[in-house]
């Protein structure tokens, strides 16, 4: 089958094929030849740019099983924090924490409760780190039983991506080579149908990559290649002087193959980089916990957790992200390969063209997906607000509304001074009545005297107050 795996030892045969029958002594056959390895020698360029990267993806992949370097990294950490971890260390914190709860005593800033619980908790919860424990016969600390989590979770669902996508499972470097090399390959050795198939099938493709050059009796599935390859009406012109179609088909494959190969490449080393990261935390791990252990300090263990795990999350992240991007490079592919009539040398350059373009806008896709504010609706809102038009209404609503406004003071002003004119008429009036009813009546007189001596004796009873209080004093 032409895979990687079968052919990386023999990525010779996997090139530009063609037969053409001795003529006035081999001369016309050999300058064909002669054109047919120039456009090898075109191809020969992209298939070692694939080969040298397919080989760097794959020491990246083997160095990603980091487990049996993880779990010695932890287990000198263990031994740091064991060293570190002295009879003076003990009673420094000791002393720090006792401190730091008299103090939370004695001001009455905090719980004293809860305080000493989450002192006791960070104490307790800090031994948990260089547990040792055994899963599925495999004695590890607690650290490299997480990372055997992410790894086998994320390398289970990569798998799972790229099954439902492709319809069978392959790993990065087998994608890479299907969607690159192994097109080019295709394009070369044979027509495409309108309905953007080759005409030559699987089995045929595979038959002709034995193919050794001038071997006319050689078998493409039931047939010779010198019958499929005749000079007169062939049935496949690309094994014969197709020198555009070849040369066009060879090229565009180099391109594709740096340009696919390189984000495959960079997304690999990024993995790798995470891991590197995660492994160096581990080495700082000891130092943390010590000084995590004094009062005020337990955040460093909090940040540590939350990058030690945001490391081995986006290190599983760009491994399915690389297939993730196989597919969105295919499905590119296709829609331009459509929209430009299936040349596929203009879908190579316009789709390079377009990634470009996209890395280089890559912020403000990113937040045109994240703000609706930055969407072409909000920018089309935005202009109609700044219209001229728009800027006339305001103005009048404006005016409009300033006219109200002054009209809605002037009746307030004019209301305002009838109510206090009636209410000045009403209070005249109400002490008019008071006072012939005063006068009218003894009985008025009569409380008005009682009032006054309350209000006296009142009086007379503070006065002694305050001589008792300068006598105290």
């Amino acid at each position: 089958k032409l895979t990687y795996d079968n052919y990386k030892s023999k990525m010779s045969d996997l090139t530009s094929k063609a037969y053409f029958d001795k003529k006035f002594f081999g001369f016309d056959s050999n300058i064909n030849y002669f054109f047919n390895s120039l456009v090898q020698a075109v191809f020969w360029v992209g298939k070692l740019v694939f080969y040298v990267i397919a080989e760097l993806y794959s020491a990246v992949e083997s160095m990603s099983d980091v487990s049996s370097l993880l779990n010695e990294v932890v287990k000198n950490s263990s031994k740091v924090f064991s060293s570190l971890f002295g009879q003076e260390i003990i009673y420094m914190i000791g002393a720090s924490m006792a401190a730091y709860l008299l103090y939370v005593f004695a001001t009455g800033k905090g719980s004293f409760i809860k305080t000493l619980v989450k002192m006791l908790l960070i104490y307790t919860f800090i031994g948990v780190y260089f547990i040792q424990f055994s899963v599925d016969g495999q004695n590890k600390y607690l650290l490299t039983h997480v990372y055997d989590a992410f790894r086998t979770t994320t390398i289970t669902m990569n798998g799972e991506i790229t099954k439902t996508l492709t319809g069978e499972s392959k790993d990065g470097v087998e994608t890479y080579f299907s969607e690159t090399l192994l097109k080019g390959y295709k394009y070369m050795n044979s027509p495409v149908n309108d309905k953007g198939e080759f005409m030559l099938s699987e089995k045929e493709f595979e038959d002709l990559a034995s193919y050794k050059q001038g071997d006319g009796d050689h078998l493409i599935g039931e047939k010779k290649i010198k019958d499929i390859a005749k000079d007169k009406d062939p049935e496949n012109k690309m094994l014969k002087n197709e020198w555009g179609s070849k040369f066009m088909y060879a090229f565009a494959s180099d391109v594709d193959i740096i340009v696919m190969g390189t984000i495959y490449l960079l997304l690999g080393l990024s993995r790798f980089f995470f891991l590197i990261v995660f492994i160096l935390l581990i080495v700082l791990l000891p130092f943390i916990l010590i000084l995590s252990l004094f009062p005020k300090m337990e955040h460093l263990l909090v940040g540590f957790n939350k990058k030690a795990i945001s490391m081995l999350a986006l290190s599983s992240i760009m491994l399915l992200a690389t297939t993730l991007f196989s597919f969105f490079y295919n499905t590119l592919t296709k829609f331009v390969s459509v929209a430009v009539g299936g040349d596929l040398l203009v879908t190579v350059f316009l789709k390079a063209l377009l990634l470009v373009l996209m890395w280089k806008y890559r912020h403000s896709l990113l937040t045109a997906f994240s703000r609706v504010t930055n969407s072409p609706v909000g920018k089309v809102g935005r202009e109609i607000s700044n219209s001229q038009a728009v800027k006339n209404l305001k103005e009048r609503i404006n005016r409009t509304g300033k006219l109200s406004l002054k009209s809605g003071k002037g009746g307030l002003k004019v209301g305002g001074q009838f109510a206090k004119g009636g209410l000045k008429m009403g209070k005249d009036k109400l002490s008019e009545n008071l006072k012939s009813l005063r006068k009218e009546s003894p009985l008025v007189d009569g409380l008005a005297d009682k009032a006054g001596l309350v209000k006296n004796r009142f009086t007379s009873m503070k006065e002694q107050k305050n001589a008792s209080v300068n006598a105290f004093k």
